[in-house]
């Protein structure tokens, strides 16, 4: 299995030829789906921060990570930017526009702006997760 770094290199090398290619149509649709389909990394990966946060700031997002306990719920958030979402330690569900999905460890979650959203901690122990909101151009 590649290390994470060579598995982000060639993420953000597949972005920006997926990008170049409609430079043309370039709407936040067009991005959405890009972040939806370039979603997780391959399984048994580690997370890099440094990486993660490369990676996040070229796709023109934040990083900053948060740490809950056992039971925490932050319920019906809504942001006016997208927002992703990385699990890197314990058990979460994210519920939004009709879904309740529980993310894998290193899973990213895409959860555009204006989605009412709802975070637990479902798990025995902390958890702890990266978050970045889209950066207003």
């Amino acid at each position: 299995m590649a290390p994470l770094g060579v598995w982000t290199s060639n993420l953000l090398f597949l972005k920006k030829n997926m990008l170049k290619i409609g430079r043309a149509e370039k709407t936040s649709q067009k991005n959405k789906d890009i972040d939806q389909r370039l979603s997780s990394k391959p399984e048994g990966a580690t997370i890099d921060p440094t990486e993660l946060k490369r990676d996040w700031e070229e796709r023109g997002y934040g990083c900053d990570i948060w740490t809950d306990l056992p039971g925490q719920e932050w319920k019906d958030f809504v942001h006016d930017t997208d927002e992703l979402v990385m699990l890197t330690e314990g058990d979460i569900e994210l519920t939004f526009q009709g879904n309740t999905i529980r993310p894998k460890l290193g899973e990213e979650v895409y959860i555009p702006a204006g989605a009412k959203h709802t975070v637990r901690n479902v798990g025995s122990t902390h958890s702890r997760w990266y978050y970045g909101y889209r950066q207003k151009r």
